[in-house]
């Protein structure tokens, strides 16, 4: 079975167990960047959820402008031999920003450009892309969703959910776009 199958197939066993409106609680601990359609998975969390119930999303933040800078400045110089710090070898994992100077530095705009999108957008846009699946593992280069917090934002209010919580209590908004992590409480509201 492949990986993505094995994930489907967890997905449809939980549906045969879980009634609608069964829980007062539902929550995903950095699972969600693992999951090949984020939507779906969200919009089942939401089915079991009894109204009034609260929704929790914790996961990373596969496009914050902090993680790039983390990359440039400390992550990249941790390649060994130091020549993979800016000429990728084949043994090396595939992270979601890249690993070599020069894939962080192409990613860089792009990341941003992608960031803007989302936030200009009225809409949700669950942006996937390929999982490196081959070890060695390291940081989420096995996810296949860019988690961010922006796509909860979006999509849970149109799921009849209202965001409680966005990032770390007491930050201010703006910090979305450089936190590392997504970190989301929704309340489902009465039918």
């Amino acid at each position: 079975m492949s990986y993505y199958t094995q994930l489907n197939f967890s997905a449809r066993q939980c549906h045969k167990f879980a009634e609608d409106a069964s829980f007062d609680v539902v929550a995903s601990h950095q699972a969600i960047e693992h999951i090949p359609d984020p939507q779906k998975a969200i919009m089942e969390m939401i089915r079991v959820l009894k109204p009034g119930g609260n929704l929790c999303i914790v996961g990373p933040s596969l496009l914050s402008i902090g993680h790039l800078i983390r990359a440039i400045s400390v992550y990249v110089w941790q390649n060994r031999p130091i020549q993979n710090s800016f000429w990728r070898s084949p043994n090396m994992p595939k992270h979601p920003w890249g690993n070599t100077l020069l894939e962080i530095l192409v990613s860089c705009p792009l990341m941003l450009t992608l960031m803007i999108k989302k936030l200009v957008d009225s809409k949700a846009s669950f942006t996937m892309r390929e999982p490196d699946i081959n070890p060695p593992f390291h940081a989420d280069n096995d996810a296949c969703y860019m988690c961010n917090p922006i796509d909860f934002v979006k999509f849970l209010p149109q799921q009849n959910c209202v965001i409680a919580q966005n990032g770390f209590y007491g930050r201010p908004q703006w910090t979305i776009l450089i936190a590392s992590g997504t970190f989301i409480a929704a309340c489902k509201l009465q039918d």
